[in-house]
C-alpha cells in the first residue's frame, strides 16, 4: 500500500496493472540479511514457515502443471482476483474513487485519473 502510495503522489503514474505472479519463486534466504530493514520497515517481505497453503505459496509450479493443470490455472486465477481486490482497497484508501466508462473504468481523485488493469496469462 505505501509504495502504490507512494508512487501515485511523487510519480507520473496514470496506469496500474496487477499481473499474477503465483507459482513463481525466489530465493529470498540468500538475501535475508538484505531484506531485514525492508521487513521491519514495510511490510512486503515476511518469512512464512511450513506447512505452505499450495493456494498462496506454491514451491513447485512444474510438479502442479504436469499433475493438475486446472489446478494450477484456478490458483493463478484466484491470486490475481486476490491482488486485483487489495489493489481496489489500497486506491479507496488513497482516496480514489471508480468511475465506469465505455472501456472498464478508471480511479479518480481529484483531477487525477488512473487506469487499472488486470492481466492473467
Amino acid at each position: 500500500a505505501g509504495i502504490l502510495g507512494h508512487l501515485l503522489d511523487h510519480a507520473p503514474l496514470n496506469r496500474v496493472c496487477v499481473e499474477s505472479s503465483y507459482g513463481y519463486t525466489s530465493a529470498l534466504d540468500r538475501n535475508l540479511e538484505a531484506l531485514a530493514s525492508a521487513i521491519t520497515e514495510r511490510a512486503v517481505f515476511a518469512p512464512v514457515e511450513p506447512p505452505f497453503d499450495p493456494a498462496h505459496i506454491l514451491l513447485d509450479a512444474a510438479a502442479l502443471r504436469a499433475a493438475d493443470p486446472a489446478s494450477l490455472f484456478n490458483h493463478e486465477a484466484a491470486a490475481t482476483t486476490r491482488g486485483v481486490g487489495h489493489t481496489r482497497d489500497v486506491l479507496r484508501s488513497l482516496g480514489f474513487q471508480p468511475i465506469l466508462n465505455s472501456r472498464g473504468g478508471v480511479y479518480q481523485r481529484g483531477a487525477d485519473s488512473l487506469a487499472f488493469d488486470e492481466r492473467h496469462r
